[in-house]
């Protein structure tokens, strides 16, 4: 990639990505600690959009910037299902002593 990380311009793009709804919440840092020149980074995506969207936008919006192998998508949980009583559904089964 480059022989420094384009910290500003990385973060501007991610930015964009976060306007458009892609993803929540990002971090930027280098790809390999003993290796400062190559960026990675790791995007919280939101609910809606895919894992593969995610990193095929970003790839194209960061080209020539972050390689698309170093493009990590954390996709958040689903929502745990809640009993009616408002606590939460676990899917275990009480069992008596």
């Amino acid at each position: 990639m480059a022989s420094f990380i384009h910290y500003d311009r990385i973060i501007e793009r991610l930015e964009m990505a976060r306007a458009m709804g892609i993803v929540t919440s990002y971090f930027v840092g280098a790809a390999d600690p003993a290796c400062q020149h190559e960026a990675g980074i790791t995007v919280w995506g939101n609910a809606g959009v895919g894992e593969d969207a995610i990193k095929d936008h970003l790839g194209r919006m960061l080209h020539g910037f972050v390689a698309r192998d170093e493009i990590v998508v954390v996709l958040p949980f689903a929502a745990e299902p809640t009993a009616p009583d408002g606590a939460i559904a676990t899917g275990s089964v009480p069992v008596a002593a």
